[in-house]
C-alpha cells in the first residue's frame, strides 16, 4: 500500500515536473510581446525523444515552425536524474529558401507601383534599370506590419513628393505576423537574405551613395546590421531609424549603429518597447527624454512606440523645435553641441552637417504633435529652462 502510494506521488511528480518544463516554455514562448531572453535550453546534442522509450522524432508542420527537442540524457543526468527524459521546447528556424520566397520587395516611382518580386528567382530577373540613375528610398517596417501598414503608405506619399526617385518597401509581412519572439528568433536568417539581396541590387546598378534607408522598430535593426555589413565602398549615405526594438536586442546586439551609413539619425519616442541605447550620430528624444510621449493621452491610436512614425511623417510638412540645450530632468552624456535656435528635426536630404549627439524635441498633446514657437518658448518658462 505504501509502495503504491509513494509510485504515486512519484509518477504526479513527474507529471508536475513535465509541465513545468514542458507546458510553461510554451506559454512563455507563444507570448506576444516579452523580453525574449532565453527559450531554448541546450544540453549537447539532442538524441533522446521524450518520455517513451523508442526514439522517433517528433516535428510540426511548415505552418507551426515548432518542433520538439529533447536533451541528451548523458548531460542531463547532471542537472536531475528524476526529469532526464522530460523534452524542452525549440522553435525551429524557417530555411532560407522560405524567407527568400515570401519577402517581397516593391518598387514605386511617381506613387506608382513598377513592379514587386516575391522569390530569390524572380528578384534576381527584375529588371532595375528604372531605377539605377535614379534616387533611392528603402523603407522597412516593424512587427505586425506589411507595406500595407498605415504610416508606410504615407511614408511613401512623402518621400514621393520631398526626395522623389524610385522608392522600394521591403514587405517581410508574412513573418512580422508571428509573434515577436519568433520574429526576433528569425532576425538573423531574414537579415542575411535581405542583405545578400541589396548587394545584388548594388552589383545590378543601383548607386548606394544616392541611397537613402528607412527602418522602423524591429526594420530599425535590420537596416542597422545591413549597412554594417557591406564593404566600405558600398556605404550608404543616409539611414533614418524611427524607436529602434529594444526587447530581445539591447543586451544581444552590437550599438554601434554609426558604422551603418555617412549619416545615421535615431528617433526616440518610447522606453517599453524602443531601446535604451543612444549610439548614433544624431540621437533624437522625442517627449519626454525620448521615454514617452503626451500625446498617448489625448488618443487611443497609437502607443509612445508608435507615435515615432507618426512624429516623423509630420515632420515632413511641420516644424519640431529643439530645444538648444538638454532639459535638467533627462540624463544624457553625449548632449548636441551649439544648436542653433529653432533648430528643428526631421527627414533632410543634405543630413545634419557636423552635429553630433543627443537632440531633445519635446511633442505635444494633439496632432501633429509638435509646438509652435510661442508653445516652445512657453515650455521653456514654464519648466524653467
Amino acid at each position: 500500500m505504501q509502495r503504491s502510494i509513494m509510485g504515486n506521488q512519484r509518477r504526479n511528480t513527474h507529471l508536475f515536473l513535465k509541465y513545468i518544463f514542458y507546458g510553461f516554455p510554451l506559454l512563455l514562448c507563444g507570448s506576444s510581446y516579452i523580453e525574449p531572453i532565453v527559450c531554448e535550453l541546450k544540453f549537447g546534442n539532442v538524441t533522446d525523444t521524450g518520455l517513451n522509450s523508442n526514439r522517433t522524432s517528433i516535428s510540426s508542420t511548415s505552418n507551426s515552425k515548432l518542433t520538439l527537442d529533447v536533451l541528451s540524457s548523458a548531460k542531463f543526468m547532471q542537472f536531475s536524474k528524476s526529469i532526464k527524459k522530460l523534452p524542452l521546447i525549440k522553435w525551429e528556424n524557417p530555411n532560407k529558401r522560405s524567407i527568400e520566397n515570401t519577402i517581397q520587395f516593391i518598387y514605386y516611382k511617381n506613387g506608382k507601383m513598377l513592379f514587386k518580386s516575391s522569390s530569390a528567382e524572380e528578384h534576381k530577373s527584375v529588371d532595375i534599370t528604372k531605377c539605377s540613375n535614379e534616387k533611392i528610398s528603402m523603407i522597412f517596417h516593424g512587427w505586425m506590419e506589411s507595406c500595407n501598414t498605415n504610416w508606410v503608405i504615407k511614408l511613401r506619399e512623402r518621400l514621393t513628393y520631398h526626395r522623389g526617385g524610385c522608392i522600394i518597401c521591403i514587405d517581410y509581412g508574412y513573418w512580422a505576423e508571428e509573434t515577436y519572439l519568433k520574429l526576433w528568433r528569425n532576425f538573423d536568417i531574414i537579415t542575411e537574405v535581405l542583405y545578400k539581396e541589396i548587394l545584388s541590387l548594388i552589383h545590378k546598378g543601383l548607386n548606394p551613395r544616392q541611397s537613402f534607408l528607412f527602418g522602423f522598430s524591429y526594420g530599425g535593426h535590420i537596416v542597422s546590421t545591413i549597412g554594417r555589413r557591406l564593404p566600405p565602398k558600398y556605404k550608404f549615405k543616409k539611414i533614418d531609424i524611427c524607436d529602434m526594438a529594444g526587447p530581445g536586442f539591447d543586451f544581444f546586439t552590437d550599438h554601434n549603429h554609426k558604422d551603418a551609413a555617412d549619416n545615421v539619425q535615431c528617433y526616440y519616442s518610447s522606453i517599453g518597447k524602443g531601446t535604451r541605447f543612444y549610439d548614433c550620430h544624431q540621437n533624437i528624444r522625442l517627449g519626454q527624454c525620448g521615454y514617452s510621449q503626451l500625446a498617448t493621452l489625448t488618443q487611443s491610436l497609437y502607443s509612445s512606440h508608435g507615435l515615432c512614425v507618426q512624429i516623423y511623417i509630420n515632420a515632413f510638412d511641420h516644424p519640431f523645435y529643439a530645444l538648444q540645450n538638454p532639459p535638467r530632468w533627462c540624463a544624457t552624456v553625449n548632449p548636441a553641441q551649439n544648436l542653433p535656435k529653432y533648430f528643428t528635426i526631421g527627414y533632410k536630404e543634405s543630413g545634419y552637417r557636423h552635429i553630433r549627439g543627443d537632440i531633445f524635441v519635446p511633442t505635444g498633446l494633439k496632432y501633429p504633435y509638435n509646438l509652435s514657437k510661442k508653445q516652445l518658448a512657453r515650455f521653456q518658462a514654464l519648466h524653467d529652462y
